[in-house]
């Protein structure tokens, strides 16, 4: 129809002109001069509009002069003589207000350049922007230029009437420089940077000579220039070639007549041709091409956002859905849905993309399989499981799906404390001595100058091989580590006069279409993306808030499934590329609220399903305190229970628990990042259907944990909550056997002295008394003497006071599941310790715990020092110690039957309940 009427019309053209201008189109850089010639195609029989010519013969006639042929001089005669008032009013009165556009006007943008640049002063060009809804900014002044924010712009490079700054006289000309400072710079840049094309204008236009000119003192090596004219002059285009313009002559004597004009037809035939040949039925093979070309860029980075994707192409989204358990996004050609982006060639090209898609047979058409494999690649890197073929989203073409490689899951296996192999040299890019991953590993073990040098390594490589997507996430990557070589614990002088790197000034410096394609990569490095990122996220937490409230019973909503996809990109994102951004507060909160949301969309369930990237978002992000939070159930007050599929189960443990036990025990400092990980997997795996399984691993890692002679506070607390939480659920069905190993193992460690300065606090100070109150749930017993014996020895090496508090904790928990030889040499340890050296306070804590505990028998006379002892906390505004007398006391009177110290009870609890109420 269109197609077949174009390719019937003999243009004289040369095919390689117009697939530079296509491909100018298609990489978003075509730039479109327009000049007086195309505002004639808008005359009809009422409005006619002069041609530059017939302006200055009007103007001559009322200057009576006719031997002056300079037309910039006339119209600077014309102002000098009749004054800048009259100048305007004369020139104005050629130009009605009211011309309407030609078909021409709407085909210039239909071309789809990204600047429309015109010498004209009318408004037509504005008039078909305004009524067609086209997304482009008005430029008339450099004010305008300051003002605008869109890409895609229309200029008025000689101005107009409505901001009274024409450009037409000598003096216009002479000055434009100094009057349109940035839009000549401006203009300078596209010319620079885009391919151009001339429509209305003439061999020996001056606007052309003005370019010519522009273009003189700049590098030959720039885009081409090309300048539609209707009848051939080859002198005139010699001229034109020796400056860099090709011409393209309109000659067809046959072609359809559109308008009254033959010109004016020719053009829009051109016109019409280009658009078409855009979207028209074009080879398979050139369709990819098109497709691939717009995501090439981002196929240096090992793993890609989908977001990134939607943006290179554009005019395409994403439908969401969750299937075989696992968040999925499915890529969307736009057809008829109104977007800011619309662009109906590139619709037409994607549509016919769908097409290749949907009919290609793998086995059949190697050839197309092939070709379409690259591009499947790069989606997959998205996370994106395949595309949509129907316009009811029903049916999509799946990707197979590929194993990550074992690079990659370096990071999701917490497998950081692997020594530098350089046999890895080459492995995965040629002539590279490190890895993608292998500064954020170095960073992570605190590697910091191996970072650094690793980074420089690979922005060397990077800006070599024009790897601009990776190249900006290595920048930003080794801003973290200079930073942290400058001013963490251990600084290095020498890295104090080095300065970070600029990464929007060599984003600036990327050619134009990269950087179109990296444009969110670099919103990522500098947080504008997880700013806006997070108030998306919010909003997603409110829609989920109320579809938990909600009473309905059947409820849909497109975006159901768009956090647990996100999630799971952007956590893909982070770690394949091994991005140093989660070392960030805004990257750490946009994790948390995702699991926020993923959590809380299951809470009307005892029950929550948590898929391997939550799991590692969970353990590597989220604090122990907000995970329990979230965890909360509140109906019952207790934790929901966390259902795993058997594949992320296996990794969780078997991969994961045995390499952070691993790191954790070989690690030397004095804090481990292993130490809070192992904290937050336990209490992800005591709330899990893993300690069922008494043969589970998950036991004896814990155990081998335990028996580490160098044990933070805060794990000896995990494993107490993993044993209770454990305890919780599965009850009298709990792993005996493993708790009577901890206990035996606690004990060993004290007795043989084989603890150090936090586990001292740990299991005397504190207490894990829970883990033995599991025990005597259980019906262990501990029968070992020696062991005893050799705990007590240890134990009377310490201080009074400590002796005194070892009773309350070790000597207490033991005595609830020893047997009656191991009672004795425990009460006898009791007996030993010298009360009347104890300060009166710490005398009455320990007769009263004895009693309540049942070590020693039930004694009245400690009631009046403890009435008169308990005025002492009513100067505070709380205190744990007056709760703990509190407990104790109560225990007494009302399970002891000890009334004798009701008005130590009743005195303790008037102060605490002033507690309550402030």
């Amino acid at each position: 129809m269109v197609f077949r009427l174009f390719m019937e019309c003999k243009m004289s053209i040369n095919n390689k002109h117009i697939d530079t201008i296509l491909n100018a189109v298609d990489e978003d850089s075509l730039a479109i001069f327009v000049g007086a010639g195309v505002s004639k195609s808008s005359e009809n029989e009422i409005i006619k509009l002069p041609s530059w010519g017939d302006l200055i013969e009007e103007l001559k006639t009322e200057l009576n002069i006719d031997y002056e042929v300079d037309y910039l001089k006339v119209a600077q005669l014309y102002f000098l003589e009749f004054g800048e008032h009259l100048y305007y009013k004369k020139i104005k009165s050629f130009f009605p207000s009211d011309i309407p556009p030609s078909k021409i006007h709407k085909l210039i943008f239909e071309v789809n350049p990204h600047v429309v640049i015109t010498t004209n002063w009318d408004c037509i060009l504005e008039s078909v922007i305004r009524d067609n809804a086209y997304i482009y900014g008005l430029v008339a002044s450099d004010k305008d230029l300051m003002k605008s924010s869109l890409d895609k712009k229309l200029i008025k490079m000689h101005g107009d009437f409505s901001n009274h700054n024409i450009v037409f006289k000598e003096d216009d000309y002479i000055n434009y420089e100094f009057n349109f400072p940035l839009v000549s710079n401006y203009i300078k840049s596209i010319l620079s940077t885009h391919t151009v094309l001339f429509l209305g204008y003439s061999y020996n236009d001056f606007d052309i000579k003005q370019i010519i000119k522009w273009t003189q003192n700049h590098s030959n090596v720039r885009p081409p220039m090309f300048l539609v004219v209707f009848k051939a002059d080859p002198a005139q285009s010699k001229y034109l070639l020796s400056h860099g313009i090709t011409t393209i002559v309109l000659d067809d004597k046959s072609a359809v007549d559109h308008f009254n004009n033959y010109y004016t037809s020719q053009l829009y035939n051109f016109l019409l041709l280009i658009k078409n040949k855009n979207i028209s039925n074009v080879s398979p093979n050139n369709i990819i091409k098109q497709v691939h070309n717009r995501l090439l860029p981002l196929n240096t980075l090992e793993g890609i956002l989908a977001e990134q994707v939607i943006k290179s192409l554009t005019n395409c989204g994403l439908i969401y859905t969750n299937t075989d358990g696992k968040p999925r996004a499915f890529l969307y050609f736009y057809n008829k849905e109104v977007t800011i982006d619309f662009n109906e060639s590139l619709r037409s090209i994607y549509s016919q993309f769908v097409m290749v898609v949907k009919n290609n047979d793998e086995k059949e058409n190697k050839s197309i399989t092939n070709k379409l494999e690259p591009i499947f690649n790069i989606l997959k890197k998205a996370d994106i499981s395949g595309i949509i073929i129907d316009e009811k989203k029903e049916n999509a073409v799946v990707f197979s799906e590929g194993n990550d490689s074992e690079l990659s899951n370096i990071h999701f296996d917490f497998n950081y404390e692997k020594e530098f192999d350089y046999t890895r040299k080459g492995r995965s890019s040629i002539n590279l001595t490190y890895d993608r991953i292998d500064p954020y590993v170095f960073y992570q073990n605190g590697h910091n100058e191996l970072a650094y040098m690793a980074s420089e390594d690979l922005i060397s490589y990077d800006l070599k091989l024009k790897n601009y997507a990776s190249l900006l996430l290595t920048l930003f990557n080794q801003n973290v580590i200079l930073h942290q070589l400058k001013y963490g614990f251990s600084t290095n002088d020498k890295y104090n006069e080095i300065e970070s790197n600029n990464i929007l000034e060599i984003f600036e410096g990327f050619p134009r279409k990269i950087r179109r394609s990296v444009s969110m990569v670099l919103e990522l490095v500098n947080f504008n993306y997880l700013f806006n990122f997070n108030y998306t996220i919010d909003s997603l937490l409110v829609k989920a808030k109320d579809r938990k409230n909600s009473n309905s019973l059947f409820s849909w909503d497109s975006e159901e499934f768009k956090p647990e996809f996100l999630h799971m990109n952007l956590v893909n994102f982070v770690m394949k590329n091994g991005f140093l951004i989660d070392v960030y507060k805004e990257f750490r909160y946009a994790i948390n609220k995702f699991i926020q949301i993923i959590i809380t969309k299951q809470k009307k369930e005892d029950r929550i399903t948590l898929k391997k990237e939550e799991l590692f978002s969970c353990i590597k992000y989220i604090e122990i305190k907000k995970l329990r939070e979230y965890f909360k159930n509140i109906r019952n007050r207790s934790y929901l229970s966390l259902d795993v599929c058997d594949d992320d189960a296996r990794w969780l443990v078997d991969r994961v628990f045995i390499n952070l036990t691993e790191s954790y025990i070989t690690d030397n400092k004095f804090y481990s990042k292993s130490d809070d990980y192992i904290v937050k997997l336990l209490f992800l795996i005591s709330n899990s259907n893993e300690i069922e399984n008494h043969k589970s691993i998950v036991y004896d890692m814990v155990i081998k944990l335990l028996s580490h002679n160098a044990n933070s506070i805060q794990l000896i607390e995990a494993i107490d909550d993993f044993i209770t939480l454990g305890f919780n659920r599965l009850l009298l069905e709990y792993n005996k056997d493993f708790v009577e190993k901890v206990v035996i193992l606690i004990v060993a460690k004290l007795a043989e002295g084989r603890i150090n300065g936090s586990e001292r606090i740990a299991f005397i100070t504190k207490g894990v008394q829970n883990i033995f109150l599991v025990a005597k749930e259980l019906k262990i017993t501990y029968k070992d003497k020696d062991m005893a014996k050799a705990l007590v020895m240890q134990l009377s090496n310490m201080k009074d006071d400590d002796k005194a508090r070892s009773v309350e904790t070790i000597i207490y928990e033991l005595h609830l599941i020893a047997n009656a030889p191991v009672k004795n040499i425990l009460v006898e340890y009791v007996k030993s310790i010298p009360l009347s050296k104890l300060n009166p306070n710490k005398k009455l804590r320990l007769g009263l715990f004895l009693m309540a505990s049942g070590i020693a028998p039930a004694d009245s006379s400690l009631a009046k020092d403890a009435e008169n002892s308990m005025g002492q906390f009513s100067k505070y505004k709380y205190s744990t110690e007056a709760l703990a007398y509190e407990d104790v006391l109560r225990f007494l009177v009302e399970k002891k039957g000890m009334k004798d110290y009701l008005p130590a009870l009743s005195k303790i609890e008037s102060i605490t309940k002033k507690f309550e109420i402030s």
